[in-house]
């Protein structure tokens, strides 16, 4: 159990996927998504998750690209509501967050789940995972203001998130 005292400004999110672990650590609210890659259904999953410009994207991409772009959506949307504190109980239609290959988007178009607006991406890490990252984009919230991610391993092998010689800028938008 984690007990957060009421004085202090920290926001966490942990997300699991199989041996994997991701820990996001910031001042302001945020959700992070870990996912192992697998063969999903993604046409049947993508008509009650996706918003249609997200099934229309996917859709437009070769076969063999889709299954690792359906991940990068997942963890977008995960990430999102989870910073949100709405869950998996939102309705992940309109939460759209990944209409292209850019590795950040602005999500501010469903004021029911995100009045202010929340910044979404792809963090880099290892091979066949996903991970995102979501943080409110309120004016004046810069990326900076998340100050760590780890990745664990089952192990309770830890990896800082980004390394220290990646740029948060190339990461963070």
């Amino acid at each position: 159990m984690v007990v957060q005292p009421d004085t202090t400004p920290l926001r966490f999110s942990l997300s699991r996927s199989g041996p994997f672990w991701a820990l996001a650590v910031s001042t302001v609210d945020l959700g992070v998504d870990i996912e192992e890659r697998r063969e999903v259904d993604v046409h049947g999953i993508g008509e009650f998750a996706l918003s249609v410009a997200e099934r229309e994207f996917l859709a437009g991409l070769a076969e063999s690209d889709r299954q690792a772009a359906f991940f990068r959506c997942w963890t977008r949307k995960e990430a999102v509501v989870k910073a949100s504190g709405h869950g998996l109980s939102a309705n992940l239609r309109t939460v759209e967050v990944m209409t292209s290959t850019a590795p950040w988007a602005l999500v501010d178009h469903a004021p029911a789940i995100a009045p202010d607006g929340w910044a979404v991406g792809d963090l880099p890490v290892f091979p066949g995972l996903c991970m995102a990252l979501a943080y409110r984009a309120r004016h004046g919230d810069a990326p900076e203001a998340v100050e760590r991610v780890v990745v664990f391993d089952e192990h309770g092998g830890g990896w800082p998130h980004p390394p220290a010689d990646w740029p948060r800028s190339a990461l963070l938008g």
